[in-house]
């Protein structure tokens, strides 16, 4: 038998809490992956900020000024951007 333990884990952590989306903001768009199943947002001369985002999971707006991102908290959590 495998480890559905942790399986069941993860799952139950993508399960929306009702918590608020989170909103990010970039200076650019940056990459779109080959498959165009992804982005890559981030700030402009440097890649510390450099985030792939899943197009199917996410809302994004181009401002006058660069995009604004919007994303689920679940994901906002798993990549580090939210408690």
């Amino acid at each position: 038998m495998g480890n559905y333990s942790k399986d069941i884990e993860e799952f139950l952590n993508e399960i929306p809490t009702g918590k608020e989306d989170v909103h990010e903001y970039y200076d650019e768009l940056k990459a779109e992956s080959k498959s165009k199943l992804s982005l890559l947002f981030g700030d402009k001369d440097t890649t510390e900020n450099d985030e792939w985002y899943p197009v199917s999971q996410i809302e994004y707006h181009k401002l006058s000024n660069g995009y604004e991102v919007v994303i689920p908290y679940w994901l906002a959590k798993k990549k580090g951007l939210a408690d």
